[in-house]
């Protein structure tokens, strides 16, 4: 995890998010290679769970090819792929998303939405800094 993805991975857990589907696509250039599948989980593992501080029970890690539609929705629907299936037995990127915890909205007997954002809005500000710019010329 490099670049642009680590910055985003950082800004989504300084923002909250606690859970992740990671869809890993184009899997059939790959041929469906359970090697190259670990080759790209493994470093986004190492990051996730140990730099970003991602619990490892709420990342999902989902081989796809959304050109041909295999394992995106439904695994009756899309074309059979006997190279995935010998290796990869967990979800499709749908039921991974299905089975996301959704935040509860209420937080008062009465079940008001906006009890709950103001006590978000009470809470302490959290930023989270990436980088410094240090200015060489400062003054005149």
């Amino acid at each position: 995890a490099r670049g642009q993805l680590r910055e985003h991975l950082y800004l989504a857990k300084g923002l909250g998010v606690t859970q992740l589907v990671v869809a890993l696509n184009k899997m059939d250039v790959l041929e469906w290679q359970e090697s190259k599948y670990q080759a790209m989980v493994q470093p986004l593992s190492n990051f996730l769970f140990q730099s970003a501080g991602f619990a490892k029970n709420k990342v999902s890690f989902i081989p796809i090819s959304g050109l041909h539609g295999i394992n995106v929705h439904d695994k009756l629907h899309s074309e059979p792929c006997p190279q995935l299936s010998s290796w990869y037995h967990g979800p499709t990127l749908w039921q991974a998303m299905e089975q996301l915890e959704l935040p509860s909205m209420a937080s008062n007997a009465n079940g008001n939405p906006q009890v709950r954002r103001q006590k978000l809005l009470e809470k302490p500000l959290r930023l989270l800094m990436t980088d410094i710019l240090q200015e060489q010329n400062k003054g005149v």
